[in-house]
């Protein structure tokens, strides 16, 4: 099973236009790390392929994944930055001429809420999911469970015991921290950088490190990586340093970007 990172940033990707703050500069350069596209993945087998939300920037990260087919789409919550892109799905989905309609799984309030902005996705078909009932798609066990993000009805998954993906949260109720014990990586919302919240609704740095100490992870990967952010090096290089002064052992945490895979077993 492969997971991979197709967008790592905010709801405003980086580099924004016409700023010159040094993580919009670096994010200029070819190669860049601290370019970020909205936050989005793939979770792929031999046999099965699941889109991870779908922002506005959908149709050049799937480009960019050379992709063909999707099985299904697990959406985290209803902001646009996670479901802007569901018209330009929908258009792929139409060219590519899929046999059925593409399922796209979210809980009941956020299929009613999208069904009503957006009335024109004929080939897209909601399934409605709730928090702890497994599902299984093509050769992948998923678990979505509920995490804390503002006033609006939002899910993490697992996919079995190798990782568990929540990129927009704040914390999560103790049932679904319970689920996530035998979890091996869990992959984190860090939208801000160290002691700069400007929204209640995501995490810092710190608080997800926090988080991931006081639920004994092991395997930590950020993403979700906002404005507030220095240059991805500079970052890393900052968050090594913070691990060490703080005296964090046993833990490993990294920041995602656009376009990392993980492999897992």
């Amino acid at each position: 099973m492969i997971l991979r990172f197709l967008g790592t940033g905010p709801a405003a990707a980086i580099p924004r236009a016409g700023h010159t703050d040094a993580a919009c500069v670096d994010a200029r350069r070819e190669g860049s790390k601290s370019r970020r596209r909205r936050s989005s993945a793939l979770v792929s087998t031999r046999s099965t392929t699941i889109l991870i939300d779908v922002g506005p920037d959908v149709l050049e990260q799937l480009a960019e994944a050379c992709l063909r087919k999707i099985d299904a789409v697990l959406l985290t919550h209803v902001h646009a930055d996670a479901t802007g892109g569901l018209p330009l799905l929908n258009r792929w989905v139409e060219d590519r001429c899929f046999s059925t309609k593409l399922p796209i799984l979210t809980d009941r309030k956020t299929a009613a809420w999208l069904v009503e902005y957006y009335p024109h996705l004929e080939y897209l078909q909601f399934v409605i999911i709730k928090s702890f009932d497994r599902v299984r798609i093509g050769d992948l066990h998923i678990l979505p469970f509920a995490v804390e993000h503002g006033d609006v009805p939002c899910f993490g998954y697992t996919f079995g015991n190798a990782f568990a993906y929540a990129s927009d949260m704040s914390g999560m109720p103790s049932a679904s921290a319970k689920a996530l014990r035998r979890v091996g990586t869990l992959i984190l919302d860090g939208a801000f950088y160290f002691h700069q919240k400007k929204l209640q609704k995501h995490f810092t740095t710190d608080e997800a490190i926090a988080w991931a100490v006081a639920h004994g992870a092991k395997d930590v990967v950020l993403t979700q990586i906002g404005h507030t952010y220095p240059p991805h090096r500079v970052a890393e290089r900052e968050l090594r340093a913070y691990l060490t002064r703080e005296n964090i052992t046993g833990l490993r945490v990294r920041l995602a970007y656009d376009g990392m895979k993980r492999r897992f077993t």
